[in-house]
């Protein structure tokens, strides 16, 4: 059986990045908030598997 959403999301919706089954994560929130602010995220951000928070913040400051 195959389901399918005929609903438009709602804006601002947090259901819609969040599933049920997740376990709440600061750093994760943290990460999804910069992301949200612009920060595109990096091979290096992505290879080391960690975001320097300062560096990020000025780079979406710019």
């Amino acid at each position: 059986m195959m389901v399918t959403c005929i609903l438009s999301p709602l804006d601002e919706d947090e259901e819609d990045s969040v599933s049920i089954e997740d376990v709440a994560d600061a750093e994760l929130d943290e990460v999804v908030k910069l992301v949200k602010q612009g920060y595109r995220i990096t091979k290096y951000d992505w290879d080391h598997r960690s975001i320097d928070i300062v560096n990020a913040t000025e780079a979406i400051a710019q």
